[in-house]
């Protein structure tokens, strides 16, 4: 029996890939593909606890807001000037927009999305340390100034 190093046993775990969190049975298979999609590209710890109840309210949100811009291009094909076909559109519009904004919070809590690895805080003092130091342009022009106004009268 060979033993192996402790280094090449821990190169050996991380080697294995995680398993992937299956979708629930009770998501429909529209559901269930958003959520594959979403479990392939990120890591399988990251959805664990209450994670798995947000993702699958996610992808609800999602189908429902695809299943109403659908809606909406069918009806915007007929024509919009029955007073009907216009309240209609505008309805399933607001819809939509709750539909999807409430995909979006849910998105970024998850941190499915930029805005979720987005920190202020960290974007301020990278901004900082990326400014020059010293006196700006600005900031100097009358110092520039009266130091030649010096150097002439001292020449006269």
């Amino acid at each position: 029996m060979s033993r192996m190093s402790s280094n090449a046993t821990a190169t050996a775990a991380f080697a294995i890939p995680d398993p992937k969190l299956p979708p629930p049975d009770r998501l429909t298979p529209e559901q269930a593909q958003i959520w594959c999609e979403v479990t392939e590209r990120l890591p399988a710890g990251q959805f664990a606890g209450d994670n798995k109840a947000l993702l699958e309210a996610y992808t609800g949100h999602v189908v429902l807001a695809r299943r109403l811009t659908a809606e909406i291009e069918a009806l915007r094909s007929q024509s919009l000037r029955a007073a009907k076909n216009r309240a209609v559109v505008a309805q399933l519009a607001r819809l939509r927009a709750v539909e999807t904004r409430a995909a979006a919070a849910l998105a970024v809590k998850l941190g499915l999305c930029l805005a979720a690895r987005y920190d202020r805080g960290e974007q301020a003092r990278n901004r900082r340390e990326a400014e020059p130091t010293g006196t700006r342009p600005w900031e100097s022009w009358r110092e520039d100034a009266e130091r030649a106004d010096s150097l002439r009268s001292g020449q006269q």
